[in-house]
């Protein structure tokens, strides 16, 4: 898991705040528990693409619900919108499943979304590369472990977790295999075309969920969107599937 400098600490009042289009924040509906941006900009504004790198990592005060930032203008922390906060828009849009198919998995505020998802019902499948499953800020491991009987998210067909790799983490196979090194997430994509709707998105690009391709590298993210876009979406559901089956004897163990 990668550091962060930020102050977490947090008020759970009803806090009202004067929202500007520089001062965006986000709010959780009490039933659903879904996160929804308040006074931002959509993606579609910005053409549905995103260009990495950003200049600063979000404040907790547009990304977290009820987070006031008590640093004013001293914080470090971008408090506009962002590439990442526009992504991290797309994975709270999720209501009911959650394909993620990603070589590196190291950014806390990404795999933060991916745990509100898991929490508030929406099936996740997370299809990944086993030479990155432990590798330094990893947070797959984490993730995992949200599949536990303890945690209460077991995975099935219609809710929960699960992880699979491309091979058996730490075999003789694992350190002489190619990558598993797409990079691309599918969210409420039905079965066939009549199943998809407004919220349906496939977000694909050279961008890795890492700290450092949010803040260091040249990367991009397309999102595209409904039924519109039915042959190309349908075509990384089903890429998706034949992996998710080709790996199912990959199946990441939890702790225990």
């Amino acid at each position: 898991m990668e550091s962060s400098t930020e102050s977490t600490k947090t008020t759970t009042r009803n806090t009202k705040s004067k929202l500007t289009k520089s001062n965006s924040s986000v709010v959780q509906d009490p039933r659903s528990h879904k996160i929804t941006r308040v006074n931002g900009a959509s993606i579609k504004s910005l053409g549905n693409a995103l260009f990495f790198p950003d200049k600063a990592m979000p404040c907790k005060s547009i990304t977290v619900p009820n987070f006031v930032c008590r640093r004013g203008t001293a914080c470090e922390y971008a408090h506009a919108q962002t590439n990442l906060t526009f992504f991290l828009d797309c994975l709270n849009s999720a209501e009911f499943s959650l394909d993620v198919c990603i070589f590196q998995l190291t950014c806390n505020e990404i795999a933060e979304a991916v745990t509100n998802a898991v929490k508030r019902g929406v099936r996740v499948r997370i299809i990944t590369d086993a030479n990155n499953v432990d590798s330094n800020g990893s947070d797959i491991r984490r993730l995992n472990e949200l599949g536990s009987p303890n945690k209460g998210f077991h995975y099935n067909h219609k809710m929960g977790i699960q992880i699979r790799c491309d091979e058996r983490v730490g075999s003789q196979e694992c350190r002489t295999k190619p990558h598993m090194h797409h990079k691309f997430c599918i969210i409420d994509c039905g079965q066939s075309k009549k199943d998809y709707t407004s919220n349906t998105k496939l977000m694909n690009g050279s961008f890795n969920w890492t700290r450092q391709a949010v803040l260091e590298n040249q990367d991009n993210v397309m999102v595209l969107e409904g039924s519109v876009n039915f042959p190309m979406i349908n075509a990384y559901q089903q890429s998706f599937n034949m992996m998710w089956s080709k790996y199912e004897r990959f199946v990441l163990p939890r702790a225990g």
